[in-house]
């Protein structure tokens, strides 16, 4: 990353720790350090517009999820529940703060929770039965998408 790009996440983290309400114990028990210091922030795509298009989706709400076969998670830790990052739009800008909120590890035609989005590849080619995969939920911190009404019956 370039320190014009640091600068951009540094703005955007003091204000979406703000807004994100990140920092709602901070006048009780100070600062701590995860809560100063920016998470990381990636981009779901080196291809331009495939990262634009996951970050609208991200802030439309309608995505909640990414999973990716641990073989590509290489030495990369697995995400933990709570965990914070910054999504970066395919031109490297800050757009989202979101937290994960669940995390599943299970093999591709086991069932157990991961869903349909388990068994394909990014580009969305199935993957084969008994790739290991590593599902993350999560939520956007900030800005938050716009609530979905639920049709009344």
């Amino acid at each position: 990353m370039d320190t014009e790009q640091d600068d951009a996440i540094d703005r955007f983290w003091r204000v979406a720790r703000l807004k994100g309400k990140v920092t709602r114990l901070e006048l009780f028990v100070g600062q701590a350090p995860r809560d100063t210091i920016p998470p990381p922030a990636w981009s779901f795509s080196d291809d331009r517009s495939t990262a634009d298009e996951f970050v609208a989706e991200v802030l439309a709400g309608t995505r909640t999820s990414i999973v990716v076969t641990v073989a590509d998670l290489g030495d990369e830790p697995a995400p933990d529940i709570g965990d914070l990052s910054i999504l970066l739009d395919g031109g490297g800008e800050p757009r989202v703060l979101i937290r994960t909120t669940a995390v599943v590890r299970q093999a591709v035609g086991d069932g157990g929770g991961v869903g349909a989005e388990a068994g394909l590849t990014p580009g969305g080619d199935p993957l084969p039965n008994g790739t290991e995969v590593l599902a993350e939920r999560f939520e956007a911190v900030y800005p938050k998408p716009p609530k979905r009404r639920t049709p009344s019956a």
